[in-house]
């Protein structure tokens, strides 16, 4: 395939491999998860991929994201600002919610 057919494809399976998710977290996040996977992430690194020639970049770029997102909360939570996250979370919510 053409770098561009397998880029769509390849971040059209990453995204909805993130569904599996669906069972340890609520909607709203996996939602996030697939439409950042999807449409953010995989294309960055199915570019970084595709530049190096090597799937272990890739590989590292996923792990140090997982990685993140991981401690960050915990990290926030430690120092204060998990109150602060979802107090804006619910003012956005509340001011720019697409009901």
């Amino acid at each position: 395939y053409p770098f561009i057919v397998a880029l769509l494809i390849s971040s059209l399976i990453f995204g909805v491999w993130h569904l599996k998710n669906i069972f340890v977290s609520n909607e709203k996040k996996v939602l996030c998860q697939i439409l950042y996977a999807g449409i953010i992430f995989s294309p960055i690194v199915s570019y970084v991929m595709y530049i190096t020639q090597t799937i272990w970049l890739g590989v590292i770029i996923h792990y140090i994201n997982n990685l993140w997102s991981q401690t960050q909360w915990s990290v926030y939570k430690k120092i204060g600002l998990a109150k602060i996250s979802e107090k804006f979370r619910r003012f956005i919510q509340r001011n720019y919610s697409f009901k």
